[in-house]
């Protein structure tokens, strides 16, 4: 017996390191995941957790979703939990998840690719990372699976199913250590793992590229379109997840560029699936928005850059008064702007992102007829110019505050800030958040006379 018991506990002590490393999986998974999946990642925590506020208005889909839907523009309670690689199946759990932990919204938007309807993979690898499926979800995914016939996705054999399910349950090595080795050799990620979640949380959610290149658009025809068994089982069991809570759905296929082409047995296929789809649905719709958006607000062939987001975003205003109507922006929602205005390489777009929120804009410029350049080529909405000193002009969106400058000092309200970065032969922009009383970028521009337009925000 003593024998044994020695055994025992020599066994014990060999698989304390294995505990160790179990115990580090479960509890700092932002110290080794990859970028791709930290937004995965503030995913699961967010529809597991009990929130602080109800949210109105839920988003759904992949990254063309992800991208597209921007709850900065739209409201403070609206949240993107849209996944990029993404299909219904992450989709049904994610508000499966959600609706557990949370009280239901009014409304749900969905909105899923071609691609991420006609083929039966989804990010497996990335939700075992990331712990978002329970031992019940694995298994009722198995026999979707089984009973779709679906039985090859993201090259994972169904033999190796249970083993990766099991592994990723009890945050087994086996499913996190490559990316524990990725992480030494990059000398860590931590800190930069908690800077991208901190991103999507000041986003609602929003997790994509958020960039304003242009794409080489290829003028894209589809001829066919066919949703495979597994997504369509999982589409209808979104529907009734739905329908159940008495959930507003709205199935959006989203706007393309200008050069895409359909096909008429293309468009009737279309129409034909969601007529399908939805005959029995008492809360639920499908919209498809035409291509007709410009080439320059795409950056590649399907995801909008943020031009045609922030279009596509204040279209759903328009769209979706009841919903999405005149409500004021929130500093959480100011900051998110903050992070839009600091990638803006547009003058005139510039001025878009300002509209209707609490921003003031000081600009610094020695041009002739300043005022009338500035109602040419800045002037969005009702953002009046104001002369505030020599060659000084300032645009106080609300209206509500007095602004003055001395001394490369400028005073809003009672705010005070520094402002010496100027250039007399450029027209020179600061742009101040009231609401959260920081400076959110300082830049300039020059006006190209021979091409009678300005340059690019530097």
């Amino acid at each position: 017996m003593k024998n044994v018991g020695k055994l025992i506990i020599k066994c014990i002590l060999a698989l304390i390191p294995l505990w160790v490393i179990c115990v580090f999986i479960a509890k700092s998974p932002l110290s080794y995941l990859s970028p791709d999946s930290v937004s995965a990642y503030w995913n699961k925590e967010f529809t597991q957790t009990k929130q602080d506020k109800k949210y109105d208005v839920v988003i759904l889909g992949d990254s063309m979703a992800a991208t597209s839907f921007m709850p900065e523009l739209l409201s403070d309670s609206t949240i993107n939990l849209a996944l990029s690689g993404s299909s219904p199946v992450e989709g049904y759990y994610t508000l499966k998840d959600y609706l557990e932990n949370n009280d239901a919204p009014t409304d749900v938007f969905v909105s899923y690719m071609d691609y991420h309807l006609q083929h039966d993979d989804f990010t497996l690898s990335t939700c075992n990372q990331v712990h978002k499926f329970s031992i019940g979800d694995y298994l009722e995914i198995y026999r979707t699976i089984k009973d779709t016939g679906a039985n090859g996705f993201e090259d994972i054999n169904m033999d190796e199913y249970w083993n990766k399910a099991i592994a990723s349950s009890l945050y087994l090595p086996s499913e996190y250590i490559a990316s524990i080795i990725n992480t030494i050799n990059e000398g860590g990620r931590l800190e930069s793992n908690r800077q991208a979640y901190d991103e999507v949380t000041v986003h609602a959610g929003r997790a994509c590229k958020m960039t304003n290149d242009i794409s080489a658009s290829s003028g894209i025809r589809y001829d066919d379109y066919s949703v495979s068994v597994l997504q369509g089982t999982y589409y209808k069991k979104l529907v009734g997840l739905c329908e159940d809570n008495q959930i507003k759905l709205h199935i959006i296929k989203l706007p393309l560029d200008v050069n895409t082409m359909f096909t008429d047995e293309y468009t009737a296929k279309v129409n034909g699936y969601y007529m399908n789809l939805l005959k029995d649905a008492k809360y639920a719709e499908f919209r498809w928005y035409p291509a007709d958006y410009a080439v320059e607000w795409f950056w590649d062939d399907y995801h909008m850059n943020q031009h045609g987001s922030y279009r596509f975003s204040m279209q759903l205003k328009q769209d979706y008064p009841d919903i999405w109507g005149s409500t004021a922006t929130s500093p959480r929602q100011m900051l998110a702007v903050n992070n839009d205005i600091m990638i803006e390489n547009e003058p005139a777009e510039l001025f878009k992102w300002i509209d209707a929120k609490d921003y003031t804009v000081v600009i610094y410029s020695e041009m002739d007829d300043f005022e009338g350049y500035y109602n040419a080529y800045f002037n969005y909405g009702s953002q009046g110019l104001q002369s505030v000193a020599d060659n000084i002009y300032a645009v106080d969106v609300t209206g509500n505050h007095s602004i003055y400058v001395k001394n490369n000092i400028l005073t809003i309200d009672d705010n005070s800030y520094q402002w010496n970065d100027y250039n007399s032969n450029e027209v020179n922009i600061i742009i101040i958040d009231n609401s959260n009383n920081k400076v959110v970028r300082t830049c300039s521009t020059s006006f190209n006379s021979g091409e009678g337009r300005f340059e690019k925000i530097q």
